[in-house]
């Protein structure tokens, strides 16, 4: 009897959900066969109240918004340095492959993380990437040099790429009414784990050591697997003839390339928006690596050097809602804010060198945060201006990798030049420049837009 409750609750919720869809104005033969089977199963079975369905929708946004939060812990990754170049004898260059390997993986992996999303649920994906990164985290404390603890970050990248995205679709696929905030809620993970995890991690290193962190750390990973009760699957709805096909490599395959939609790469206007996106991202990792070894040089202490990158999570939380709302208005064009704030960011980051005091340094740390979280959160509204709502999807796919080779390049980078030069100076003021000449690519794009405006509406009829 109980499993014929649970398929007509299953029954009755899917018909809830059909009739919410703008285009279901009455209820489908199927959904009145399923009416019936449901009144004939339990006649006592009921839809999900509208308060108990939101109830639940805010509890699968918290656990959306932890499992986001930790798939970011490498910001806090820069208070590791000074210890891992003690422990290893390895470069700044060698060092900073730390925090690139596991974002720019993340990023990388991210439309295979789809598919499967799509092919095998939420919750699977969660417990996959969830145990699959504590592991990793764990036995990555037995490496007897950089370079393997370097792979083992690939692999926490590789599993933390699989949870990042069950816990935005969970989010997106549930949530209707206030499905905007929701998303910024969520997304504001990456700003709490700047903010949370540099203390928390210098905390666990003082304590521990850095083997003993890394420990606790694969622990707090592990909580992802009681989060994945609070995420949702996604709705498919398939044929059974569909869902055998999909069980073979090639229909595997055909959801993969949906991802990597090459032809957007014909369209001068995303190319240059996609190397605008890899610039950036070359320098959005290297202020939280560099800037708690750079205080320390300054003779700050470690606990206010690692609050520095805190300040920049800050920032970047309250940047990524004030950004929103002023895209949303008719008088903002979200490229020039993005070009304006990320000049800005460039010019702030050329200058770190001159900023021998604290105060200056957490007022640097503010006003980058604020250029990042602007970015972070433009990116969706750009790409639709760009190309419109149909191709967004993909682009966006094709958008991520510039993304992770920017990731992989910058800290790297930035470190090779501390070594060559022995001092930070010349890493940040290479690293502003890049920012800034991203933003300046920006404005361009803003005249072809106002030339010709792209029509979403028409796009999507004619589709």
């Amino acid at each position: 009897m109980a499993g014929k409750v649970n398929r007509a609750y299953e029954a009755d919720e899917q018909i809830s959900i059909e009739l919410q869809k703008p285009d279901a104005g009455v209820l489908t033969e199927a959904g009145k066969t399923h009416a019936a089977e449901l009144k004939e199963l339990h006649p006592t079975v009921s839809s999900p109240k509208p308060e108990t369905r939101a109830a639940w929708g805010w509890m699968i946004v918290a656990a959306s918004l932890y499992l986001y939060t930790f798939t970011e812990s490498a910001y806090g990754y820069g208070v590791f340095f000074v210890p891992f170049e003690d422990y290893f004898g390895s470069s700044n260059a060698e060092t900073a492959w730390l925090v690139s390997a596991q974002f720019g993986t993340m990023c990388i992996v991210g439309p295979l993380a789809s598919v499967c999303v799509n092919r095998f649920g939420c919750r699977a994906s969660v417990m996959f990437g969830s145990a699959f990164t504590a592991v990793s985290t764990f036995c990555s404390t037995f490496s007897p040099n950089i370079a393997v603890l370097i792979l083992f970050q690939v692999l926490n990248g590789f599993g933390h790429g699989f949870v990042h995205i069950a816990a935005v679709v969970s989010v997106g696929h549930y949530i209707e009414r206030r499905r905007g905030l929701a998303a910024g809620i969520v997304s504001s993970g990456g700003g709490i784990a700047a903010f949370v995890f540099p203390p928390f991690f210098n905390f666990l290193l003082t304590q521990y050591g850095w083997k003993g962190a890394f420990w606790i750390q694969s622990g707090v990973v592990l909580n992802g697997l009681v989060c994945e009760n609070g995420v949702k699957n996604v709705d498919v709805n398939e044929t059974d003839a569909e869902k055998r096909q999909d069980n073979n490599v090639e229909s595997f395959c055909d959801s993969l390339r949906k991802y990597f939609d090459l032809s957007v790469l014909r369209s001068p206007v995303f190319l240059a928006y996609w190397f605008s996106v890899a610039l950036t991202s070359v320098g959005v990792l290297v202020p939280s690596s560099f800037l708690p070894p750079l205080a320390n040089d300054l003779d700050i202490d470690s606990t206010s050097a690692a609050f520095l990158v805190s300040i920049i999570g800050i920032a970047n939380i309250a940047s990524r809602i004030a950004s929103g709302f002023l895209a949303d208005l008719s008088c903002c064009d979200p490229l020039v804010i993005n070009g304006a704030a990320l000049v800005i960011g460039g010019l702030a980051t050329s200058l770190v060198p001159f900023l021998e005091t604290y105060p200056l340094l957490a007022a640097y740390s503010a006003v980058f945060g604020s250029c990042v979280g602007t970015f972070t959160t433009l990116r969706t509204p750009i790409l639709i201006e760009l190309l419109g709502l149909v191709k967004f999807t993909n682009s966006f796919g094709v958008l991520m990798v510039a993304h992770a080779l920017g990731v992989y390049a910058g800290p790297s980078l930035a470190g090779l030049i501390s070594d060559l030069t022995s001092d930070y100076s010349l890493a940040f003021q290479v690293t502003g420049a890049i920012i800034g000449l991203s933003g300046v690519i920006c404005f361009p794009l803003c005249c072809h837009i106002r030339r010709s405006p792209t029509s979403t509406v028409e796009e999507i009829q004619v589709e």
